[in-house]
């Protein structure tokens, strides 16, 4: 995938030229393709990145954070950060104390997936522009191989769709787990063969909500939870296969009631 302007002699962009953390991220994952580095090699100590890329250690922290997420590097504490080995992506998850991405991605397809359905119904002439421009910001992101800023509009249209319920017990269930949504959110990103296909999910749900369909958002949330978990290697077919079980009792009672 090109990564747009190539590093210096150094392996690093100047940190002014790009955003921070956002780009930290991007001059990181940079480094460690000019240099080559292959899984298990050492990057050089946090103090020494922070230095060369002249940003704050808190910053660098995110950034290698949102690499870890996407499984490009391990930080190990007390030895130092790693590029990490492919299989490693699956094990980078920081919240394995409180959720496994399984989880995380089943309560998004509950969640999210009826949150989009009464989104659709209450989206209105001065909502609307704020979905369309985070749509554009990922798409733009994507045609510039910004994959973190493919993250970040993600998360954007993500938390717009839940404003927009304008439901106050719906928005305090979200924050209270929205690290765990937007982290889950980031996994599928480096998997650089659907990146296209993320952003025709989103723009797919986005023609939803300009036509005020309602179910129609709700199906191609949950189809757009359903293929992200694919694309990080899950299925949610647990919940699917409840789902049709639950359509099919309601299409029997149905079929009896008028017998």
């Amino acid at each position: 995938m090109d990564i747009g302007p190539k590093p210096s002699g150094s392996g690093l962009l100047p940190a002014t030229r790009v955003p921070v953390p956002r780009g930290a991220a991007e001059q990181l994952r940079q480094m460690i393709e000019a240099q080559q580095l292959r899984p298990g090699d050492q990057l050089p100590a946090q103090r020494e990145l922070a230095e060369r890329l002249k940003i704050s250690r808190a910053s660098l922290r995110e950034a290698l954070s949102a690499l870890e997420t996407v499984g490009l590097v391990t930080v190990q504490p007390g030895r130092g950060v790693f590029v990490a080995e492919p299989s490693d992506a699956h094990r980078s998850w920081r919240f394995g104390n409180r959720a496994s991405p399984q989880d995380v991605y089943e309560a998004r397809y509950c969640l999210e997936g009826f949150a989009a359905g009464v989104a659709a119904r209450r989206v209105d002439d001065a909502t609307l522009p704020l979905l369309r421009q985070s749509v554009l910001a990922l798409r733009e992101a994507f045609e510039a191989s910004d994959v973190e800023g493919m993250a970040v509009a993600d998360s954007r249209f993500h938390d717009l769709i839940i404003t927009l319920c304008a439901n106050p017990i719906l928005t305090a269930m979200y924050k209270s787990v929205r690290e765990l949504m937007t982290e889950s959110q980031k996994l599928p990103m480096y998997a650089s063969d659907g990146l296209a296909e993320t952003v025709h999910e989103h723009e797919t749900l986005l023609a939803c909500f300009e036509a005020g369909d309602a179910y129609g958002a709700s199906e191609e949330m949950k189809r757009h939870i359903r293929s992200a978990a694919r694309r990080y290697g899950l299925t949610l077919a647990a919940i699917e296969n409840a789902e049709a079980r639950l359509e099919s009792g309601v299409s029997l009672d149905a079929a009896q009631s008028e017998s």
